[in-house]
């Protein structure tokens, strides 16, 4: 199940808005697809895609990645949903001092992904529903009609 961007960005500008750190969300090949750096949306993630092969949170200190990507220092956790790692969030600082905040962001953020998956599959159940009326109402209509004219 990929991470929308939508959905990414909505969830950093809620936590965002109550923490003082800079947060990136990173979908599932290691782009990061919501910042509170705007200027590194689109960029991959090294550290993420260490996060993704590994499976486990992984803390960084100051590290330069090939000159390609200059990362600050902060902890990177793996985002999972039903069981599988759909993303990475990374939370900016030492990760000595921001290593429960990341854990309390990584929590909101899986329960917040989760409801928007509730939702969108609500919507998608209602549509279906909706669409099947249409068509069931669209048929009686059709052999009404063809009733009529042939009475």
């Amino acid at each position: 199940m990929p991470l929308n961007t939508l959905t990414a960005q909505k969830l950093l500008k809620k936590i965002m808005d109550k923490l003082g750190y800079n947060i990136n969300i990173m979908n599932e090949y290691g782009e990061i697809i919501a910042s509170g750096d705007e200027t590194r949306i689109g960029i991959i993630h090294s550290g993420a895609l260490e996060v993704l092969k590994e499976g486990k949170d992984m803390e960084y200190f100051d590290f330069i990645d090939n000159n390609i990507e200059s990362a600050k220092p902060g902890i990177n956790i793996p985002l999972v949903i039903n069981n599988e790692i759909i993303g990475v969030l990374g939370v900016t600082g030492n990760p000595k001092e921001v290593g429960k905040i990341a854990a309390i962001v990584k929590l909101t953020a899986e329960i917040l992904i989760e409801k928007e998956l509730d939702t969108d599959k609500k919507i998608l159940k209602q549509t279906s529903i909706n669409n099947y009326i249409n068509m069931m109402i669209s048929k009686n209509n059709e052999l009404y009609t063809i009733n009529t004219y042939m009475a």
